[in-house]
């Protein structure tokens, strides 16, 4: 009886702390891009694949945790409702880890989140075409009703060398170049803009004004390259 006593206690002490050693996730992190938001972790030390996830999310001026709704509970990626209520709150996040009815601790971003001054903006659909020899724009954007402006550049292209005609931000998505020299190529940058410090995604397009004759009355030109 002794000894059967003695073999569950050591069986028990071997077991106890792959029972209570679930790892919190690691490296929380949250990207916007567009204003919608996802959710990164890594996995804690020692957790398997088989790990599930939960995360929540709070506004500061709030003091109950939202769930955040997941297709798929191991994966390391969780999208947030979108859009939140309000893209000029700042939020917190929490992610913990679950397994066969353990529970880790917490892990929380290291700092708050607004969605707004956040978020990436996506490279605008930009369209380019000629129009009685001038050079006409089109600009669009899946987020334009929640930003206000697009940056625009335009170049002109002298012997491979880009020089810049002019820069401007403006609300209005379609602008035309008057005036311009035939025999040149030139090319547009154009971005999202709405005051934040983030580098936003940039969309090119060009197009060479000598091969369109005057009586070609209308060439379009998808949008080009995107840069980040």
């Amino acid at each position: 009886m002794v000894m059967m006593l003695q073999c569950s206690i050591c069986i028990w002490i071997f077991l106890w702390p792959s029972a209570v050693c679930l790892s919190p996730p690691q490296n929380v992190s949250v990207e916007f891009l567009d204003f919608q938001g996802r959710v990164h972790w890594l996995a804690g030390a020692g957790n398997t694949n088989h790990t599930h996830y939960s995360v929540q999310i709070r506004a500061l001026s709030e003091s109950w945790w939202q769930p955040c709704n997941r297709s798929d509970p191991v994966a390391m990626v969780c999208p947030l409702e979108n859009p939140l209520d309000d893209l000029f709150k700042n939020y917190n996040v929490r992610v913990r880890a679950e397994l066969e009815g353990q529970k880790s601790d917490w892990k929380y971003l290291e700092n708050t989140v607004q969605p707004y001054s956040d978020t990436v903006l996506s490279a605008p659909g930009l369209s380019l075409w000629v129009e009685n020899q001038s050079l006409c724009v089109l600009l669009h954007h899946p987020a334009q009703n929640i930003f206000k402006l697009y940056n625009i550049t335009l170049l002109k292209n002298v012997q491979e060398h880009n020089t810049t005609i002019m820069t401007d931000s403006a609300s209005i998505s379609e602008r035309v170049f008057r005036n311009l020299s035939q025999d040149h190529t030139y090319c547009l940058l154009a971005s999202a803009n709405h005051y934040s410090l983030r580098r936003h995604m940039i969309a090119q397009g060009c197009v060479n004004l000598t091969s369109h004759r005057p009586d070609v009355g209308f060439v379009k030109v998808d949008h080009g390259r995107v840069e980040s």
